[in-house]
């Protein structure tokens, strides 16, 4: 009881103190009303895409231009990584085929189809039981067994080793990620890594030993097993080697700073345009540019990405659309790698219904309790580390 006591007087003591020293604290409402107008805007727009290629276009670069650009970005043109492996794969052999499910006929009855399907679940846990299992554990014993032995001798006889178990290595010569063979393409292990990709994020160490990792578990119950033969690390490209890429890469970078460097002007011969009575899409065809014209854009309807999320330009152009005036563009404008995205607004118009106003008011109550707390909490912790006593907890 003495406890429960001494909690309620803390809490009143606490609310005491927030309420003397911060209570008079609210954040600005331009930040609530920004918040609610921005999910609330519907815009019309005009975009007008500057593409590099026309900046790509006019550069020539000299090969003495070329080879200085290599030179100082040598550390960008290296050769791939290569390694030379000796695997095998074990799947599981099974006496029966796996019970294939029934599939339901269309006049078939639900009492039917009911019988049928327990029966089929009856006979693949008998076969899972019966089969699957047996020969998965068998799988697994071999290739245990087997990683076993080849480590008692450190690798030495890996090779003999799978031959005495009658299991079937196949070696590569050198290769890269990019030309991985199609067998190890195929193969996932039972987390979904694809084994292509899993090779090459395996640290080989220089001991032969520690060159043949444990046997990995696939989907579908098999494994793989494998020994890192051979190693080739990534070294610089000659300069012939690299010449076109580094080449691809000069144009690119220039005709991106010549783009940005672009921009101003083209905003400016677009304005210039729209003043004399062209629309923003008019303007855009007179100095060959392309526009793609936006109505009914909302913060609910822009363009996702292969995630699913709105994708980040779409995001930046309707952002830079809200806080635009009408018949006017954007000062920021969607810089990508290989275009510039101006925006240019028609018309906006912003719901304000009375759930509106009352979403902003709790929005505004939340921001400020949060506000009100972290002041607090810091003034708080300040006053009793002056006065050196314990920390309430206020959690």
């Amino acid at each position: 009881e003495e406890d429960f006591v001494n909690l309620v007087a803390e809490s009143l003591v606490y609310d005491r103190l927030k309420n003397l020293v911060s209570s008079g604290l609210q954040t600005p409402n331009r930040l609530t009303d920004r918040s609610i107008k921005f999910q609330q805007q519907t815009l019309d727009l005009t975009t007008v895409a500057i593409d590099i290629d026309r900046y790509k276009k006019v550069l020539k670069p000299t090969e003495e231009e070329i080879e200085d650009y290599w030179k100082e970005n040598d550390f960008k043109y290296l050769t791939d990584r290569q390694i030379r492996i000796s695997y095998l794969v074990e799947m599981p052999v099974y006496a029966t085929p796996r019970p294939v499910a029934p599939v339901r006929a269309a006049e078939a009855k639900d009492e039917e189809f009911k019988k049928l399907d327990d029966a089929f679940q009856k006979e693949l846990a008998k076969w899972e039981l019966e089969v699957e299992k047996p020969a998965d554990k068998l799988s697994a014993l071999t290739l245990y067994d087997l990683s076993y032995k080849v480590d008692d001798t450190e690798g030495e006889n890996f090779t003999a080793e799978v031959a005495s178990a009658k299991l079937k290595l196949t070696s590569t010569e050198l290769f890269s990620a990019k030309n991985v063979a199609d067998e190890l393409k195929r193969l996932d292990t039972k987390d979904g890594v694809s084994i292509a990709d899993l090779i090459f994020q395996i640290k080989i160490s220089e001991s032969l030993k520690y060159r043949i990792p444990a046997p990995i578990k696939l989907a579908g119950n098999g494994w793989f097993y494998v020994r890192y033969d051979e190693e080739v690390m990534p070294v610089t490209k000659s300069y012939e080697e690299a010449k076109e890429l580094a080449k691809n890469d000069y144009i690119q970078e220039n005709a991106h700073t010549a783009m940005l460097a672009d921009v101003q002007n083209i905003k400016d011969k677009l304005a210039k345009s729209i003043t004399g009575g062209a629309s923003a899409e008019e303007a855009a065809q007179i100095n060959n540019l392309k526009a793609n014209i936006r109505t009914g854009m909302r913060y609910d309807n822009l363009g996702k990405d292969e995630r699913g999320g709105v994708a980040g330009s779409e995001y930046e152009i309707f952002e830079n659309g809200t806080i635009t005036d009408n018949k006017s563009f954007s000062e920021k404008n969607v810089e990508e790698e290989n275009q510039v995205t101006l925006v240019y607004l028609n018309k906006r118009e912003v719901v304000n219904t009375a759930e509106v106003v009352d979403t902003r008011l709790r929005i505004q109550k939340a921001r400020s309790e949060m506000l009100q707390d972290s002041v607090f909490r810091a003034w708080m912790n300040e006053a009793v580390t002056e006065a050196n006593i314990p920390v309430m907890d206020f959690n």
